[in-house]
């Protein structure tokens, strides 16, 4: 059986944005270009599918851990909401 451990999100987000400074970045005759220009790696011989998805990354899984993250706060308000909700009811209840 395989354990499923909980990823620090923020932790995530935070390596991507250091890990891609000049982001976002493009791609032009085997080559990977930051935002400044710069040269970030060579990628001839690489398909063209995963030259795509490594330009694509920064901001595809920037907002996608930024919507996780937003998501994961939303579902635990919802908790506190029920919660004081149920508490409410429970109370009323021993009036009835």
């Amino acid at each position: 059986m395989t354990m499923e451990t909980k990823r620090d999100l923020r932790a995530d987000l935070a390596l991507i944005k250091e890990a891609t400074y000049g982001s976002p970045w493009s791609y032009h005759r085997d080559r990977i270009y930051n935002i400044n220009g710069d040269t970030v790696a060579d990628v001839s011989g690489i398909p063209k599918v995963e030259i795509t998805f490594i330009t694509e990354a920064y901001d595809g899984w920037t907002h996608a851990i930024e919507r996780a993250i937003n998501a994961e706060a939303e579902v635990e308000s919802l908790r506190m909401q029920r919660d004081s909700l149920e508490a409410t009811l429970q109370h009323y209840r021993g009036y009835v």
